[in-house]
């Protein structure tokens, strides 16, 4: 036989060690990708949760802006009035310093 058996001994002892590293590395590397891919779910979850959050307080900013929109033009309409009221006392104070001129 060309092989003792303490050399084929020691070849299946080297073949254990090395099947044994191998598991070891393999279990170390599915626990790190499982590590690996909580941390991507939980980064994927949070990006999808700011998104979310971000469109309801946009939303709710563009109905915001209509509303104060809304009562800016409301405003707009309520001063018309007032216009003509501040066009009627340029008149009378015009009319009172054509008075006073007269007066003295």
């Amino acid at each position: 036989m060309l092989l003792n058996d303490s050399a084929l001994k020691d070849i299946e002892g080297n073949a254990k060690k090395v099947a044994e590293n191998l598991d070891y590395m393999l279990d170390n590397l599915r626990n790190s990708l499982h590590a690996m891919a909580t941390c991507t779910k939980l980064s994927v979850s949070l990006h999808k949760e700011a998104i979310d959050d971000m469109h309801v307080t946009v939303d709710e900013s563009i109905k915001m802006m209509y509303a104060f929109l809304a009562k800016f033009e409301e405003l707009n309409q309520n001063m018309k009035p007032i216009e003509a009221l501040a066009a009627q006392i340029k008149d009378v104070s015009e009319s009172l310093k054509v008075l006073e001129k007269a007066i003295r």
